[in-house]
């Protein structure tokens, strides 16, 4: 993560501890009283003030009864729990009613809804206002003083990340001639980013290890509903130049009318955590196969009834029993993981590889930490029509999102992790296990899915903040053809065009180069049949180009389709299948600071 995403990051907490959304702090109140003093930071609090208002019209427009909004089915349903902290809160105060059970309520809504709901709002108009001034990597000024946390401890890497420079050159380029790019790019000509000459380099994995496994993983299958479904692992650049294993895993399977993901990160301090990956996924998994293979969600009559029935009662229950069982089952199978990584752990005592790997000591239950992400896919009939429905729960980092046909973005996920990088939780915890913390890391989405994502931190970092950064996610995957839409009649397209600088499809080619670049892969040398170059697009570069917001591109399908070139990222990706090409992106596309394993799973409709 970049400075400038952790300064923005402590800016969004800021803001929420003002709001009382944070826990009582004197360094953020030292914080805030040095922040509020600069005039610029003055004119930013106005702004973020106007965005909470549109929220709180929403809200007193669900109290009185009225959707002159014409909120989303998932934004109603949120928006209506947060009511119940009006309504609950002062029909219990006016009556003395007040329970535990209430406050325990009162504080889940807290946290689950009006807290994301806020600082939402909040990220979405800094992140604005930074685009606007051109300066994404400056803050207010009045931050820039504020003391660093210095992330976890871990190994100590043979460089500093921050020594990465984007250079341009060609393959004859001496390894260690870099040449900074400091100029402008000249028009018409393509970026070549080069990250690996002079920085990394390639290193098998290890031949010694136990429970070896490829470097790459890749699959895909389809839905019972006809959507796709990709998934792809890679090793990151730290672990190919120091020649250690990808410590990610991911699991997926359809089974009558489930899709059931399961996404992991071992711990990168801990030396058999790729193993518990493994386990774990594979473990809930197969535990969601069996026990929801017989299950099925009942009809329903109106999208009243379903909407009633999806509104969580004060124990955080479903009203459908239908419904609950799928939840209840969902956190079963997170003790089901915690248990095969337990037994792994109680087998691996005696195991003698694993003692050598652990510098001549028995194998223990941490040795194995890793997070675990789970999401569970079925629809569920309403009247004629038939509504995808997510339900999701995740132990340590990463993050799962759902984007709706419609454009809009719901994260489905909430990382155990601390304000920087390095800092998580992992299933090991023992503590993770326990209901009332599974209910707070318990989402759903009901409505019409275009795309799910589930992701490993490796990806979920690099689009920060991820409200609304996942939108971005999704619009790269489509201009880079890994998602594959419906492309528009032209005349929708020129249409659409008319009324942004570019003007023309003609336009869009002129300045293809300015959000396409030529990134140079880290790759083993002797596979000549890896493609050394690929050709990268960025939807965001692109929404610059058109003068629009990411958001807007993506819930534009003649915008977006315009912006996807004739020629595929390499020629090799012509004959691929779709989950390669996802494979080879997430391999290839080059982020500053970013280094880490990466896995996607993306269930998705084409459209």
């Amino acid at each position: 993560m970049s400075e400038s995403e952790k300064k923005l990051r402590e800016l969004i907490k800021l803001f929420g501890w003002k709001l009382y959304l944070e826990p009582p702090s004197d360094e953020l109140k030292s914080k805030w009283e040095n922040f509020i003093q600069d005039q610029k930071s003055q004119d930013l609090v106005s702004k973020i003030c106007d965005s909470l208002g549109d929220l709180a019209k929403q809200s007193l427009l669900n109290r009185f009864g009225v959707n002159a909004q014409k909120l989303s089915t998932d934004d109603q349903l949120e928006i209506s729990e947060i009511n119940k902290l009006w309504t609950q809160i002062l029909d219990r105060l006016t009556n003395d009613t007040i329970k535990e059970d209430d406050i325990q309520f009162w504080k889940l809504i807290i946290q689950n809804k009006l807290k994301p709901k806020v600082s939402a709002a909040i990220a979405e108009v800094l992140k604005s206002h930074l685009e606007n001034e051109n300066q994404k990597t400056e803050l207010p000024q009045s931050l820039e003083n504020t003391p660093q946390i210095k992330p976890t401890i871990g190994p100590i890497a043979p460089w500093k990340p921050e020594q990465e420079q984007t250079v341009t050159s060609t393959i004859e380029t001496p390894k260690n001639d870099v040449k900074v790019t400091e100029n402008k790019i000249p028009e018409k000509t393509i970026q070549e980013v080069n990250p690996s000459i002079g920085i990394w380099k390639y290193l098998p994995i290890p031949e010694n290890e136990p429970d070896k496994y490829d470097e790459y993983i890749s699959k895909q299958e389809k839905s019972p509903e006809g959507l796709n479904l990709i998934g792809a692992r890679v090793r990151g650049k730290m672990h190919k130049h120091n020649g250690t294993n990808c410590d990610d895993w991911f699991e997926f399977t359809v089974k009558d009318k489930w899709t059931i993901i399961a996404v992991s990160d071992g711990a990168g301090s801990k030396k058999l955590s790729r193993i518990g990956a493994k386990e774990s996924c594979q473990a809930a998994v197969k535990y969601l196969t069996d026990t929801l293979e017989n299950h099925q969600i009942q009809e329903r009559m109106t999208k009243e009834q379903l909407s009633t029935d999806l509104q969580r009662n004060s124990s955080w229950k479903f009203p459908g029993a239908d419904i609950e069982f799928v939840q209840k089952t969902l956190h079963e199978a997170m003790q089901k993981a915690y248990d095969a990584v337990e037994n792994k752990a109680k087998e691996g005592k005696n195991f003698v590889p694993y003692y050598k790997v652990l510098d001549n000591r028995e194998a223990e239950i941490k040795d194995f930490s890793a997070t675990l992400l789970l999401a569970i896919h079925t629809t569920i009939k309403v009247g004629e029509e038939s509504y995808n429905f997510v339900l999701t729960c995740q132990v340590g980092d990463g993050m799962l999102a759902a984007i709706s046909q419609e454009g809009r973005l719901k994260l489905l996920g909430k990382a155990d992790s601390g304000d920087y990088g390095g800092q998580t939780e992992f299933l090991t915890s023992k503590s993770k296990l326990e209901k009332n913390n599974l209910i707070q890391k318990t989402f759903f989405f009901p409505g019409n899915l275009k795309c799910l994502m589930v992701m490993t931190d490796g990806v979920a970092d690099d689009y920060f903040p991820n409200d609304p950064a996942m939108l971005e996610l999704y619009g790269d995957l489509v201009l880079n053809q890994i998602i594959n839409i419906s492309k528009p009649d032209e005349s929708e397209i020129v249409e659409q065009l008319r009324i942004t600088p570019l003007g023309s499809l003609s336009g869009i080619r002129d300045v293809k180069n300015n959000f396409q670049s030529i990134v140079e892969r880290i790759i083993d040398p002797h596979q000549h049949n890896e493609p050394q170059k690929i050709s990268i697009s960025s939807v965001a570069d692109y929404a610059k180009e058109l003068n629009k917001s990411v958001a807007e591109v993506v819930a534009s399908p003649p915008l977006l389709a315009a912006g996807i070139m004739d020629e595929p990222m390499c020629q090799q990706c012509q004959n691929m299948s779709t989950a390669e090409k996802l494979l080879i992106w997430l391999d290839s596309y080059y982020q500053k600071g970013s280094f880490d394993d990466r896995t996607l799973v993306v269930l998705y409709q084409d459209v």
